[in-house]
């Protein structure tokens, strides 16, 4: 089964879908209208008229960051303070609708896979569990 990405480019249509299977899925961070700002990887785009919908897989929602200024410092060199950062556990896929879609570099991304889940429930074993789709 190929992976499948799609890309949105400018279109005078309502909707555009622009599918690319050769190309690799990407880590993002991506800053919505009103759903705050999510990390993971994005599988799928489509714009349309009331903006860019995206499909994230194992998806982290971003409730504090600290050890960056902004995103765009975030996605690029990471957090220097991953201890201070809040993300939730992720989820095995989220839509959401994006303001901003932010493509990661690898030192990014390796310091954002390191942030703890921020969780209430701290039962390492039912958390694993509840993560199965992870496999």
């Amino acid at each position: 089964m190929k992976e499948k990405i799609c890309q949105s480019k400018p279109s005078t249509e309502e909707s555009s879908i622009n599918v690319a299977p050769s190309k690799k899925r990407e880590k993002v961070l991506i800053r919505t209208y009103s759903a705050g700002v999510h990390y993971g990887t994005l599988v799928e785009t489509e714009r349309g008229a009331g903006g860019t919908h995206v499909v994230l897989e194992n998806s982290r929602r971003i409730w504090k960051w600290s050890g960056a200024n902004s995103l765009s410092e975030l996605a690029t060199i990471g957090s220097s303070n991953v201890a201070e950062c809040n993300f939730s556990i992720p989820v095995r896929k989220i839509e959401l609708l994006a303001i901003e879609i932010i493509y990661m570099t690898d030192k990014a991304i390796k310091d954002l896979e390191n942030v703890p889940y921020w969780t209430f429930n701290k039962n390492e074993a039912e958390i694993n569990e509840s993560l199965n789709f992870k496999k």
